[in-house]
């Protein structure tokens, strides 16, 4: 009655509930009822039950209420389970095991525990088809201590490329914290992600937060970028990368680049590096006019500027 869908039966109903509170919160099947039925007074009701509740009959009503769920609890319910989870009633291993029924709720719960993260929650969170859960994952990798992250290099670069912008973004503080602390990492992973950059793109949007981490994570392994990191990343057919390089392109010098690298600049598609590539070809118009090839290569330039 209490849980039917006339609000003047359920009024009745709370009253024979109030009447004989201590014996109805014993039951755990008619509290897991009460706090998974769609009405708000009924939930309230139990919410009051539980309160009332002794610590033992508190996580039987708790534990038992987590092992029905089928679908998102109610703000009640999840604060209930939050508790639990705070408390350590709710672990890890319950955790895992939620995610295949409910992906998001279980990665909201994880985040919870501040305890030392669990690495086969973690891992179950990152593999998760569910953008929020994989994203409470990669949380839950970055509360690692820096040395244990350092050496899941390869985790960290495909998170940094992963085809979910919302684990891109997740990562990136990761890894601004881990490169500020260690300049041996900063300057890996920066290598690491301009060759991925050279590569077509995987997904969208991939490319350019690939560049934003760069330069909001890794400043000062970008600016020691050398010459052939800096063409290397001038293949890249991505305008995101062009934006990353035209400053460092912009400062080469025309006497120490091999005359091809020169004229493959000079047919870029960044307006800024042809011309800067241009300034340069003029500086060494002599070698230009000795090497026919390179003027053919120029004649056929895509731009016409060229």
């Amino acid at each position: 009655v209490a849980c039917c869908a006339n609000a003047m039966a359920r009024q009745a109903a709370f009253g024979w509930l109030r009447a004989d509170m201590h014996r109805f919160v014993s039951d755990q099947g008619l509290m897991q009822r009460l706090l998974m039925c769609p009405h708000a007074d009924t939930q309230s009701i139990a919410a009051e039950m539980v309160g009332r509740a002794g610590p033992t009959e508190r996580d039987a009503i708790t534990l038992a209420v987590f092992a029905a769920l089928t679908e998102a609890p109610s703000d009640r319910v999840e604060a209930l389970l939050v508790s639990a989870v705070e408390r350590g009633l709710i672990t890890a291993t319950h955790l895992t095991a939620l995610i295949e029924r409910l992906p998001a709720l279980a990665g909201r719960l994880a985040l919870v525990d501040h305890r030392a993260p669990d690495d086969a929650l973690t891992a179950a969170l990152l593999r998760c088809d569910d953008s929020t859960a994989r994203a409470a994952g990669v949380t839950l990798l970055g509360r690692l201590p820096d040395h244990v992250l350092t050496q899941r290099y390869a985790v960290l670069v495909h998170l940094c490329t992963h085809a979910d912008p919302a684990i891109r973004a997740a990562v990136r503080p990761v890894i601004t914290r881990l490169a500020a602390g260690n300049s041996t990492f900063g300057e890996s992973i920066l290598s690491s992600l301009i060759e991925i950059l050279r590569q077509p793109e995987a997904s969208d949007g991939a490319h350019a937060d690939i560049v934003q981490l760069i330069q909001q994570a890794l400043p000062t392994p970008l600016s020691r970028m050398d010459t052939d990191q800096v063409i290397r990343l001038a293949q890249s057919s991505s305008s995101a990368v062009h934006r990353l390089i035209e400053g460092p392109i912009l400062a080469l010098s025309g006497t120490t680049l091999d005359m091809a690298v020169i004229v493959a600049l000079a047919d870029h598609a960044s307006v800024a590096i042809r011309q800067h590539a241009w300034q340069m070809l003029r500086g060494r118009a002599w070698d230009l006019k000795t090497t026919p090839d390179h003027l053919l290569t120029l004649v056929d330039a895509e731009w016409d500027d060229a």
